[in-house]
């Protein structure tokens, strides 16, 4: 006989199923506290984005003052990627009332960012860009280094360039390629600055992309390019180096190609690869006129007429294939060609001295002389320490009888080179000791 002791405890008398223990009840309770603690999770780690994005405000405004005031390494224009984590230095074009703003929020974001949960990375950005290098270091080391994401290796990267360890710094980009991404960046930079004419500057940038990344060709192929004129040694180097890393587009390589035959002498050679150049860009003026050069120190004066008449006609700004032309009629005797030609020339620019020095040739040959001795003292004011110039001045003078201001040129020859002998001859020739 059951008792009501031995009665199940779930079980009611009328025999229906007890609420058991734990339950719906149960249940809801549980379910509302993980609901209370997920809240107050996301709600901290909002809280922590919040105080992360407020600290680093001072830091981002920083930053885009560098940029807008081009308060950066490199100088204006510079790539903002390549300032990461690094100082501007001293004297890099900022009023200095910008660079103080510049540095104090800096400090502001640094000392903000410390011990902040996740902002360490931008802690080091900021105390690079102040040159506190060692304490950058630590910041984003602690940040992960390396291994964390790009910008955070990319920045270190930047730290132990800027102390002087660049091996080291390409060592940790090379995985990433970070090294590729900042010399090219550079490269662009300095191509775009030297075709505003900012050569100091386009060089310094062009110089540091490939020493970052010294496999970088079309760096070295645009110093061949910015060395073409006033180093031509320099200008062989860059071009060696750049067919030397390879990659570079069939343009350009059989451009380089070309311009290191032409350098060396090798003048057919030069003319096949600056052929197969035009023949891939038509419209390419430096190749053309390279072209045209090549064919008249060959003495295939037709084609070479041909090659820079045409690039003179598809543009006009187009200046060295006027003044290759006009050396070519003064050449072939056709001066009154040659004078034509180069007064064109000169039009389009009035700040090259050969212009002048082939265009009093020019005058010269046509038999006119009062224009020779103009030309020639243009030539002498863009190029005022060329001896050789002064002397070229003082034999027109000293043909046109212009006795005193000939020797004044002569004088002033010798006072540039004390060894010039054709100056002292000239002196001689009109009776005054040198």
């Amino acid at each position: 006989m059951t008792t009501p002791s031995d009665t199940p405890s779930t079980v009611a008398p009328t025999g229906r199923a007890r609420p058991r223990l734990g339950g719906p009840r149960w249940l809801l309770g549980a379910s509302l506290l993980l609901l209370l603690l997920l809240v107050m999770t996301q709600a901290a780690q909002v809280a922590g984005r919040v105080r992360l994005a407020q600290a680093g405000r001072p830091l981002a405004g920083a930053l885009l003052l560098r940029q807008r005031t081009g308060d950066l390494p490199g100088g204006p224009g510079a790539p903002g990627i390549y300032a990461l984590a690094r100082t501007a230095g001293e004297g890099a074009g900022t009023a200095a009332v910008r660079r103080v703003e510049i540095d104090e929020k800096l400090r502001q974001a640094a000392a903000g960012l410390a011990g902040l949960a996740g902002g360490q990375r931008l802690e080091g950005v900021a105390l690079g860009s102040l040159g506190q290098y060692a304490s950058a270091m630590a910041a984003l080391e602690a940040a992960g280094g390396a291994a964390a994401d790009p910008f955070t290796a990319l920045a270190l990267g930047n730290v132990l360039d800027e102390e002087g360890r660049l091996d080291d710094a390409r060592a940790l980009w090379q995985p990433r390629r970070i090294e590729r991404a900042q010399s090219l960046q550079l490269y662009r930079a300095g191509v775009a600055l030297a075709s505003q004419g900012q050569r100091d500057q386009a060089e310094a940038l062009l110089l540091k992309a490939i020493e970052i990344d010294p496999t970088n060709a079309n760096a070295y192929h645009a110093l061949g390019g910015f060395y073409w004129g006033p180093d031509r040694a320099q200008s062989l180097a860059m071009y060696q180096a750049a067919l030397a890393a390879g990659g570079l587009e069939p343009f350009f390589e059989r451009l380089a190609t070309g311009r290191v035959a032409f350098i060396e002498g090798r003048l057919e050679d030069a003319a096949t690869a600056l052929e197969e150049a035009v023949a891939l860009q038509p419209d390419h003026s430096e190749a053309v006129v390279l072209l045209g050069t090549t064919f008249s120190r060959l003495g295939r004066l037709d084609e070479a007429i041909g090659f820079l008449q045409g690039a003179a006609e598809r543009s006009p700004r187009a200046f060295w294939p006027l003044v290759e032309l006009g050396r070519i009629y003064i050449d072939l005797g056709e001066y009154e060609q040659a004078v034509e030609t180069l007064t064109a020339a000169a039009g389009r620019r009035a700040d090259v001295a050969q212009t002048f020095e082939l265009l009093a040739e020019a005058y010269q040959g046509a038999g006119q002389g009062p224009q020779a001795i103009n030309a020639w003292q243009q030539a002498v004011t863009l190029s005022p320490n060329s001896a050789a110039l002064q002397v070229r001045l003082g034999d027109a003078l000293a043909e046109a009888g212009r006795v005193n201001e000939a020797i004044a040129a002569y004088r002033q020859a010798l006072a540039i080179n004390p060894n010039n002998g054709l100056a002292k001859q000239g002196l001689l020739v009109l009776g005054v000791e040198p």
